[in-house]
């Protein structure tokens, strides 16, 4: 019972790894791009280093330290955005897609036979959503 749990777990999760995954991948990415591009200004200062100064230098390189920090929150405020947006577009759906039960022959009390306790079972049950893209709330 214990290894079905777990591995039902690690089924559920499945979608949050693969979003840190690739953050994580996007992030080594704009590091790999950023290591280049203060390699350039570095490069470029000691083959230029008579129109240059070392306060230049040190300038540029915070320059492209704070971009690239910059770049980082921006793309995962962006993702959380999107996972945002389509947790909100899936409980709008469903708040519109499921009937009210607000009138009063709906109003039902269990008599005293019913049952204290007891045991669901589920077979063959498949549940889903609407996928609807985000983006598609976003004013352009």
């Amino acid at each position: 019972m214990d290894e079905r749990n777990t591995y039902r777990l690690n089924e559920s999760q499945r979608a949050l790894y693969v979003l840190l995954c690739l953050q994580r991948w996007l992030n080594l990415v704009l590091d790999l791009t950023v290591g280049g591009m203060a390699l350039t200004a570095v490069a470029l200062a000691v083959i230029f280093r008579s129109a240059t100064s070392g306060g230049a230098v040190g300038v540029a390189l915070n320059v492209v330290i704070v971009t690239t920090t910059t770049l980082l929150r921006l793309v995962e405020s962006w993702t959380t955005l999107e996972i945002s947006l389509g947790a909100v577009a899936r409980l709008k759906s469903m708040e519109e897609n499921t009937p009210a039960e607000d009138q009063p022959w709906e109003i039902l009390s269990p008599d005293s036979a019913w049952p204290s306790s007891g045991e669901i079972e589920l077979n063959a049950v498949s549940a889903s959503y609407k996928w609807v893209l985000a983006s598609r709330f976003i004013p352009s």
